[in-house]
């Protein structure tokens, strides 16, 4: 359950940040930043890192929560940090390629707590995959959080090399910058 609590974290992050554009629309302030001499990249950027370093604090102190209080042991560090990296990355492009997509707050908290949990629950954040029907462990791999729990698993209990965790590693990489890519279109579209 390690993994998915890792997941679940994150959830939370994306569903916090993907309401904030929608929230700086209504205050005005994402009109000031599209006419500041900003880049339209450089808008979503600032709410990615922000999520990045939020995801990223949550998996810090699920892992030393797991390791000191409940006694997980990790099968190798370097391979979960990559996991957390390539987790909190994908989960920050997927909070702000929401973001761009919602006008208003309630929109945003909505449909975003909607999407993600469903994502959630497809991708084994709620039951793990191997207990699901044939047809939902297929469907998972639209999931990010399959993905980011099949990284996780794999460097804490499953003892997978870099050769295996490199798909997991690549499509989360992947996820992220097209999160990314689409809450700068949005924005320069003036969809934001």
């Amino acid at each position: 359950t390690f993994p998915q609590g890792g997941a679940g974290g994150l959830m939370g992050c994306v569903v916090a940040v993907g309401a904030s554009l929608a929230e700086e629309r209504r205050r005005g302030t994402l009109l000031r930043l599209v006419t500041a001499p900003l880049t339209t990249l450089q808008i979503p950027l600032g709410k990615f890192v922000g999520c990045f370093v939020a995801s990223m604090t949550v998996i810090a102190v699920l892992t030393v929560f797991a390791v000191s209080a409940l006694g997980v042991r990790v099968g190798s560090m370097s391979m979960l940090t990559a996991a957390a990296l390539a987790s909190a990355y994908a989960f920050s492009g997927l909070a702000v390629g929401m973001a761009g997509f919602f006008r208003t707050e309630g929109g945003a908290r909505s449909a975003g707590n909607a999407v993600v949990l469903i994502q959630a629950m497809v991708g084994g954040g709620t039951i793990p995959l191997a207990f699901m029907p044939p047809f939902l462990r297929t469907a998972s791999a639209a999931s990010p959080f399959s993905w980011s729990i099949f990284a996780l698993e794999g460097a804490v209990w499953r003892g997978l090399g870099w050769v295996d965790m490199a798909p997991s590693l690549l499509v989360l990489w992947c996820l992220g910058t097209a999160g990314l890519a689409l809450a700068n279109l949005a924005i320069r579209r003036g969809e934001a």
